[in-house]
């Protein structure tokens, strides 16, 4: 309901730093409005890799208050006079004054209205519990998107529509979370495909990665775009690239190559041969790749 307002709010209170909390809040701060997030977590954005989630939160902090950590004891007040009370990781008791209050607190399924314990549909929590072809517990009914979970996405629900149709003709496919991606518009903007490090690890794979700040990149010194980063993540074994993190200007652009690297399955040496045009952005590509392959090599010999 925020853009039902009808104008920027002087001060604008936002309860969770999720990627709707952090789009708001930039939206909101080029209005010329305060602000003031409010997470729980102990940093924003979840869902992303931990050193860009970190990175991001330094450069919002220029324009942007933002307290992690942060436990809410309250909402009072009316729209135009409200108040939020917190407290801080550290214990200590805060008030907040503001005109209106985002709650972006995050999304969950609403399975409560479909009678599904009528047909047997098995739940995990209040989603949907599917197979990856999309399959639920009873065989002839179908789920996708929000109501299963996971990443609550339009094109993740659109692939999931995707491949639950094709079952249902007969066809065949399935859903890989382990692929997917998302992006944030943050300011430079937030973006992922595929696996971290971390997650890699946790799934018993040996993952590799290598890094590349935009400040070294010629197109990005050009524009003036220099904030952020770039990772590349590798399955040290195969040397299949399984995850591409962004921190940067035009990663809604820029992704598009990682997601077909990912999708694709391609190699570090395969993207470390490939010619990218210069001066871009999509140059850091090749010499991540590179620069892993080398690092891989000498590990290799020692």
């Amino acid at each position: 309901t925020i853009w039902n307002l009808a104008s920027p709010p002087k001060k604008l209170g936002i309860v969770g730093g999720g990627v709707i909390g952090v789009e708001m809040a930039q939206i909101f701060r080029d209005f010329g409005t305060e602000i003031l997030m409010l997470e729980r977590n102990e940093r924003i954005l979840g869902e992303i890799e931990d050193e860009i989630g970190k990175t991001l939160i330094g450069l919002l902090e220029q324009e942007i208050s933002v307290v992690t950590s942060a436990s809410i004891d309250g909402v009072s007040g009316v729209p135009g006079d409200m108040q939020v009370q917190y407290k801080t990781a550290g214990g200590e008791a805060k008030s907040f004054g503001c005109d209106v209050v985002l709650m972006a607190t995050g999304k969950r399924p609403d399975t409560s209205k479909l009678g599904l314990d009528k047909l047997g549909v098995a739940l995990d929590g209040a989603a949907i519990k599917v197979s990856a072809t999309g399959q639920t517990s009873v065989p002839h009914i179908f789920a996708v998107g929000d109501v299963v979970g996971g990443y609550m996405l339009a094109h993740t629900a659109a692939t999931q529509g995707r491949v639950a149709a094709s079952n249902l003709l007969g066809h065949g496919g399935e859903y890989n979370q382990d692929r997917d991606c998302g992006v944030t518009f943050s300011r430079p903007q937030a973006g992922f495909v595929g696996l971290s490090v971390a997650q890699a690890k946790a799934k018993g794979i040996d993952a590799v990665e290598a890094k590349m700040p935009m400040s070294i990149d010629a197109k990005a010194m050009i524009t003036g775009e220099t904030d952020g980063m770039i990772k590349l993540v590798a399955d040290k074994e195969t040397g299949r690239i399984i995850g591409v993190h962004f921190l940067a200007d035009h990663t809604d652009t820029l992704i598009g190559t990682a997601v077909m690297m990912v999708a694709g399955e391609m190699t570090l040496n395969q993207v470390a041969r490939a010619i990218f045009p210069h001066p871009t952005q999509t140059e850091l590509f090749g010499e991540l790749a590179r620069r892993l392959l080398n690092r891989l090599r000498r590990t290799a010999k020692k």
